[in-house]
This record gives structure tokens, C-alpha cells and sequence, in this order.
């Protein structure tokens, strides 16, 4: 993890305490002050649960973040804007039966556009 880790970080252009502070509070961790620094020295390595939460905030894959060579993110078929992307999260984020409402509402917006 020493290369990609550092260059990770220095990519979001953040300090070491200003990445602790920005990942604790985003997946509820509580790195202390040197993890940062021994992740990046390769004197320690997150649990594995945190190289995931890790991999998500930097949005790289696992293999990247673990310097494995010449695996980079696979990019999906297409890629979400921002608008996307929010639409998708509140999606996640409300009832079943409001999405089965949105679900109804999106198809009946897609016959009208797509008519067979």
C-alpha cells in the first residue's frame, strides 16, 4: 500500500489528519493520529473492512489501493453525472413502496418515450 495509499491522499490534496478526520466521520472509524502514516510506510494494513471503506473513498478499486500491478478501476458500462448519482442515492435511501412508485413512474415515462 505505500505507493498508491500516499498518492491517493496527496490526489484529494489532504494532510494525514485531514484524511483521519474525513474518514472517521464518513465510515464511523476511529483511526488515530500515525494509522495514516504507518498505512502509508507499510508498517501496518487496515482491517479488511476498512480497505474497503478506504478503496470506496478514494474510488479506486482494491486491487489499486494494494498496489497490485497493472490493475486500474474498471470503469461500468457508462459512467453516472452528479444528477445521477443523487437521484441514485435518494433511490437507495427511501421505502420499498416509494421506489416501487418511482419504478412505476420511470416505466410508464419510458413506454411514453419508447413505445413498442
Amino acid at each position: 500500500m505505500k505507493t498508491s495509499f500516499k498518492e491517493l491522499r496527496l490526489g484529494k490534496e489532504l494532510t494525514q489528519e485531514q484524511l483521519i478526520e474525513q474518514f472517521n466521520a464518513t465510515y464511523h472509524r476511529t483511526y488515530g493520529p500515525s494509522a495514516i502514516s504507518m498505512f502509508e510506510n507499510n508498517h501496518r494494513v487496515p482491517e479488511i473492512s476498512a480497505l474497503i471503506d478506504f478503496a470506496d473513498f478514494f474510488d479506486v478499486s482494491l486491487d489499486y489501493l494494494l498496489c497490485r500491478p497493472f490493475v486500474h478501476k474498471q470503469k461500468n458500462a457508462f459512467d453516472l453525472t452528479a444528477d445521477e448519482k443523487e437521484h441514485m442515492k435518494r433511490y437507495r435511501a427511501v421505502s420499498l413502496v416509494a421506489r416501487q412508485l418511482l419504478d412505476a413512474v420511470l416505466d410508464y415515462a419510458w413506454r411514453q418515450e419508447y413505445p413498442e
